[in-house]
C-alpha cells in the first residue's frame, strides 16, 4: 500500500491565501488536497505540471478557479508555495 502525501507549507503564504476564501471555496479546495495526499495520479483539471518540477494545483468553485504552486520533495512531500 503506497504511503500518504505529507502537506508542507512554504512560510503562511498559502495558509493566508486559503483563510481569505469563502468556505465553499475552502471545502474544494480541500478536496482537492485530500486527493494529492492519497492519489497517485490526479486528474489534469486538478494538477497540471509547469516545468522543472513545478505545478500548479487547482480547484474551481462558482465560476473562479483557484490554483496554488507547488513541488514535490522526496516523491512522498507536497510543499505547496501560494494561492492566488
Amino acid at each position: 500500500m503506497r504511503k500518504e502525501r505529507e502537506i508542507l507549507y512554504y512560510e503562511n503564504y498559502f495558509i493566508d491565501f486559503f483563510m481569505s476564501l469563502e468556505d465553499g471555496a475552502k471545502k474544494k479546495i480541500s478536496y482537492v488536497l485530500d486527493m494529492l495526499k492519497t492519489q497517485e495520479r490526479l486528474n489534469k483539471n486538478f494538477v497540471k505540471m509547469i516545468r522543472d518540477g513545478v505545478y500548479e494545483l487547482r480547484a474551481s468553485h462558482n465560476g473562479n478557479v483557484y490554483r496554488a504552486f507547488f513541488i514535490f520533495d522526496d516523491g512522498n512531500i507536497v510543499m505547496l508555495f501560494n494561492g492566488f
